[in-house]
């Protein structure tokens, strides 16, 4: 009876830990899966800021080409 008794406790004991490691296991999959999402917005966004420089140069110097002069030399040519 106590054999018996001892079998099950230590079933009980081993299942408990299985499953403790397998829930540890899964919280660190989805922390990485999270930062590696993280890492791409952040990346996602630098590329988009960048993109928004380049569109702020660009239209400063569209806006400071003077478009009344443009028909002068065309005689000329």
């Amino acid at each position: 009876m106590k054999e018996q008794n001892n079998k099950n406790n230590i079933g009980t004991i081993l299942g408990i830990i299985i499953v403790i490691l397998i829930l540890i296991i899964g919280a660190f999959y989805f922390y990485n899966e999270s930062m590696k999402r993280q890492i791409e917005i952040k990346k996602i966004n630098e590329q988009n800021r960048a993109a928004l420089e380049e569109i702020t140069i660009f239209e400063k110097d569209l806006n400071s080409i003077e478009m009344n002069n443009l028909g002068e030399g065309i005689d000329e040519l």
